[in-house]
């Protein structure tokens, strides 16, 4: 790690500064866009990689607002490392900066989960509250990695091996961005190192009792080791797979919207069984994504089939009759 605490800002011209820079512009409109109309708040941890998204966009001190949450999961003493070292990267860069406080373990259930829906609200709230169009997240090439590898543990399908989307809309209208998802952790840490500038590092990064700290720690390392550009192409097969699922998505409606009957929730058996597999297993997808694929198969080849005898499945919140011309999905 880097012994000076006060950083210098790297050139324009920097590889690494140029290629987020233009993601950056590319995910929030384009040429189409003047800078000062792309006010994005970055999300920004203290750590390497969320400190090198900082730097990368310190070129645009108008269009940039520096935001950290701290949240319950540390000793509040590195919690407070944390948030120093966040301020000072905004103060040295001459940024605004705000903060907010969220305490997710008093949520209950999947404390990951719920640690990761209130920082992005709170997020969302301090980007309104400062006239932010975009919430910027410093996720890179190897979280991409990390995301395909868990997704792949679950049994994902394309739209699961999409992973991390580098532009998410949200329902206030605001979008999360991620411009550095075609960087390397080494290009952030390279980055950071030779702007001198002294990132915080997060301890619960080395918690191994949890998936992605294991992957990070055990088998990244050995993928890495077979191929230097793992990150770099698992990032791609990311693109792909979005457009696929993308894809699969629009069929799938398009199917839904075509066999719908005149009955409320009720489907065309016929249009159902002629339509291609991968996009009938689609729609039954977005009925329940958490039902199993064989599952998903079962309601596939009975809709598929010439059997007029009654069939039912329970799809989640979904339950499906399955008679001789029709298909009815009801809510239960």
């Amino acid at each position: 790690m880097p012994a000076a605490s006060r950083p210098t800002l790297p050139p324009k011209t920097h590889p690494t500064v140029h290629a987020i820079a233009s993601s950056w512009r590319r995910l929030t409109g384009g040429k189409a866009v003047r800078d000062a109309d792309r006010r994005t708040l970055i999300g920004c941890s203290g750590g390497a990689d969320s400190s090198a998204l900082v730097l990368a966009l310190a070129h645009q001190p108008a269009s940039i607002v520096l935001a950290h949450i701290v949240h319950d999961m540390r000793p509040s003493s590195e919690s407070a490392k944390c948030l120093a070292a966040a301020k000072r990267l905004a103060d040295s860069l001459g940024l605004p900066f705000v903060s907010a406080d969220v305490t997710p373990k008093a949520a209950g259930g999947n404390y990951e989960a719920a640690a990761r829906t209130f920082r992005y609200a709170a997020l969302e709230r301090l980007a309104i509250e400062n006239g932010c169009r975009h919430i910027a997240t410093g996720h890179h090439a190897e979280d991409q990695l990390e995301t395909i590898l868990l997704r792949l543990l679950r049994g994902a399908g394309p739209k699961g091996f999409a992973a991390i989307r580098a532009r998410r809309k949200l329902q206030s209208g605001l979008t999360i961005i991620r411009p550095m998802l075609s960087i390397s952790r080494d290009q952030a840490r390279a980055l950071c190192a030779e702007c001198n500038w002294q990132w915080s590092e997060d301890a619960t990064n080395t918690d191994i009792s949890h998936r992605r700290s294991a992957l990070r720690a055990t088998v990244l390392p050995q993928l890495l080791a077979i191929d230097t550009q793992a990150a770099h192409k698992a990032a791609d097969a990311a693109r792909l797979a979005l457009l696929t699922a993308d894809h699969l998505d629009n069929a799938a409606r398009a199917l839904a919207q075509s066999a719908a009957t005149a009955d409320l929730n009720t489907f065309d058996r016929a249009q159902l069984r002629a339509a291609d597999r991968i996009i009938l297993l689609t729609w039954l997808r977005s009925l329940d994504q958490q039902t199993p694929l064989r599952t998903l198969e079962s309601v596939a080849r009975a809709i598929r089939s010439m059997s007029g005898e009654v069939r039912e499945w329970q799809l989640g919140p979904a339950a499906i009759s399955i008679n001789r011309g029709r298909v009815v999905v009801r809510s239960t």
